[in-house]
């Protein structure tokens, strides 16, 4: 693999992606961690929040017209 290719590939990772990837990971660690714990309501309310909190930033900070 060329040093242009990877280059490339790294410099196509945008806002968007890391908010796409995050939502469902922030929801499976809260999964894992309720499950640890045995406190699913309080991990879950907290992922919840965290992705809220992802689109709230995609939607008002890194809107898709920028």
């Amino acid at each position: 693999m060329s040093d242009e290719t990877s280059l490339s590939m790294t410099s196509d990772h945008r806002h968007p992606d890391f908010v796409l990837a995050a939502i469902p990971m922030t929801l499976f660690a809260a999964y894992g961690v309720g499950t640890v714990f045995q406190t699913w309501l309080v991990t879950v309310m907290a992922a919840v929040g965290i992705c809220y909190g992802l689109m709230m930033d995609r939607l008002f900070w890194h809107s898709p017209t920028e």
